[in-house]
C-alpha cells in the first residue's frame, strides 16, 4: 500500500466516519484508489465508493463465519460485559469493520502456523512465541474495545469519584488505559465482580500478564516465564482459548443485532462518494484539492 492510499484513509475516511481495514479490499482495486489520490481523479473516487461492493473481498466475511463456532461459551460477568457493550455500539459500522479486521488478521497468522508447523525448521519456540504474539493483540484490542466502553459509561452517567476522574486521563493522543485500570473500573461500575465468572479474573496467565509485561517461552524448560512464574503450553492454550471466544463472541452477538452490516455501511460509504463528487462541481474546492499538497508529498 503506498503512502497516498495510507495517508487517505487515516484521514478523509476517519473525518466521514468510516474506516475499512486494508484487508477488505482487493489489492488490485488498492493499487486504482492509490493512483485515484496521487492524480487527484475527484470523480474516480467518487465512483470507487458509489461502486464500492465489487472493491470489498466479501470472501472475507464466509471466512470469518466458519471461524465462529455455532455455541460459544463464555462466563457470566463476560457475556454481562459484551451485552453491554454491543447494546452502545450496535449501530457503529466502525466498529465491527474492526472487531473481523482483527480477527479476520489472528486467523490468518493461525492459518499460516497450521500450515508449517510440520516444517523442521518451524519449532516449539517460534510457534509458542507467535501464539504468544497473538494472545497479546487479542488482549491489547478487547482493552481497547472495552476501555471505550467504559469511558462512554463513565461519561453518559456523569460519575465524579476519583477513581473515574484519574481513569478519564489516561485518554489521551490516541492512547488508552491499560487493562489492569480498565478492570478496577469495571469493578467500581458493577459491571464484573471480582470472582471466577470473569476471564480477566479467572485466568491466572491473563492477570500476571497484566501486572508482568515481559513474557516468553523458555525452551529448556518447555515452561511460558512471566517474571517468577511459569506456565506450562497446555495452561496457556486454554486460556488463549478462553480469551479468543470472548472475541469471539463479541462478534457473533453483534451480528445478531445487524443482520446485514455492509448493507449499513451504504450510507456512509455513499456520503464519501457524494463528498468527492460536490468537489468537483464545485470550482473553488476543486482547485483547493487539485493544489493540496498532502503530507506524504512534503519530503
Amino acid at each position: 500500500m503506498g503512502l497516498a492510499t495510507e495517508y487517505f484513509l487515516k484521514n478523509i475516511e476517519l473525518k466521514k466516519n468510516i474506516k475499512i481495514p486494508i484487508c477488505f479490499i482487493k489489492s488490485k482495486y488498492l493499487k486504482k484508489l492509490n493512483m485515484y489520490i496521487k492524480n487527484r481523479k475527484i470523480y474516480a473516487l467518487s465512483d470507487f465508493y458509489k461502486n464500492y461492493p465489487k472493491h470489498i473481498n466479501l470472501g472475507i466475511f464466509e471466512d470469518i463465519k466458519k471461524i465462529i463456532p455455532e455455541k460459544i461459551d463464555v462466563l457470566s460477568d463476560d457475556n454481562k460485559l459484551i451485552s453491554e457493550i454491543i447494546s452502545l455500539k450496535k449501530y457503529d459500522v466502525n466498529f465491527f469493520f474492526s472487531l473481523v479486521g482483527n480477527l479476520y488478521y489472528i486467523n490468518s497468522l493461525i492459518v499460516d502456523i497450521n500450515k508449517i508447523k510440520n516444517n523442521k525448521y518451524f519449532t516449539k519456540t517460534i510457534e509458542i512465541s507467535l501464539l504468544l504474539f497473538i494472545y497479546n493483540n487479542i488482549v491489547e484490542n478487547l482493552n481497547k474495545y472495552i476501555s471505550e466502553f467504559v469511558k462512554y459509561k463513565i461519561e453518559s452517567e456523569k460519575k465524579s469519584n476519583k477513581i473515574f476522574k484519574t481513569y478519564l486521563k489516561k485518554f489521551k493522543d490516541g492512547s488508552y488505559p491499560e487493562l489492569g485500570r480498565t478492570l478496577n473500573v469495571l469493578l467500581n461500575l458493577n459491571i464484573i465482580s471480582d470472582s471466577k465468572e470473569s476471564i480477566f479474573y479467572k485466568c491466572k496467565f491473563l492477570r500476571n500478564k497484566i501486572a508482568h509485561a515481559n513474557f516468553f517461552y523458555d525452551k529448556q524448560k518447555r515452561r511460558i516465564l512471566i517474571n517468577q512464574d511459569d506456565y506450562s503450553i497446555k495452561q496457556f492454550k486454554i486460556e488463549f482459548n478462553q480469551i479468543q471466544n470472548f472475541l469471539l463472541k463479541l462478534i457473533k452477538e453483534y451480528n445478531l443485532n445487524n443482520d446485514n452490516v455492509l448493507h449499513k455501511s451504504d450510507t456512509l460509504l455513499f456520503s464519501i462518494s457524494n463528498y468527492f463528487r460536490k468537489i468537483g462541481r464545485s470550482g473553488v474546492d476543486k482547485d483547493k484539492f487539485l493544489n493540496c499538497v498532502f503530507d506524504w508529498e512534503k519530503n
